[in-house]
């Protein structure tokens, strides 16, 4: 791994411990905290959808 891909590596497990503690601390019930994780995961899964096809890239 180059020094680059280790201080995005890094940057990148910071962040998600900043998510994770934010949920932790806001103490959401488990089925809520997965259909909130779900939804965001659609979210991003049909826009990368649909940037590949205006790309050209399916």
């Amino acid at each position: 791994m180059s020094e680059g891909q280790t201080a995005n590596f890094l940057y990148m497990l910071l962040l998600l411990v900043l998510v994770g503690s934010s949920l932790i601390a806001r103490r959401l019930p488990m089925g809520q905290t997965l259909k909130m994780v779900i939804a965001w995961v659609a979210i991003f899964a049909v826009g990368f959808f649909i940037v590949s096809l205006v790309r050209g890239g399916i």
